[in-house]
């Protein structure tokens, strides 16, 4: 008897493998930056519709702009700057974004992604991050 689920994981394993096959080209070559005490560097701070990014988002299946939304939540509660300050982030004030530079080598916060579901739910779009 063929289980239907046992595509379905299958199917989801490809394309897990495929994802982070892209966050990894998008992070050849990149060396994680140093963590950044406060926020006087905001200069050398990398855009949030940097490639690699956008690369994790792709991994997440979320927008960039959702990714942003909660990068200020999850900022705003840690270091009290406005969203619009959040467009800008240290690679190393994150873990989980230092952790894409080095090609999704670890697991992401559970408080981004709770963050990301609650976004997801109070605009009742589907909340589909396995």
């Amino acid at each position: 008897m063929k289980y239907p689920f046992a595509d379905l994981l299958r199917d989801r394993r490809r394309d897990l493998r495929l994802s982070q096959r892209k966050v990894a080209e998008a992070t050849k070559g990149v060396v994680p930056q140093p963590i950044i005490s406060g926020w006087e560097t905001a200069s050398a701070m990398p855009k949030l519709d940097d490639p690699r990014l956008e690369a994790m988002a792709e991994v997440l299946r979320v927008s960039v702009e959702e990714m942003r939304d909660a990068l200020a939540c999850q900022l705003r509660g840690n270091a009290m700057i406005s969203p619009v300050s959040a467009k800008e982030i240290s690679l190393g004030d994150l873990d989980f974004i230092r952790q894409v530079a080095e090609g999704l080598g670890g697991s992401i916060p559970c408080s981004f992604m709770m963050q990301l579901l609650y976004q997801r739910f109070m605009r009742g779009t589907s909340a589909d991050i396995t």
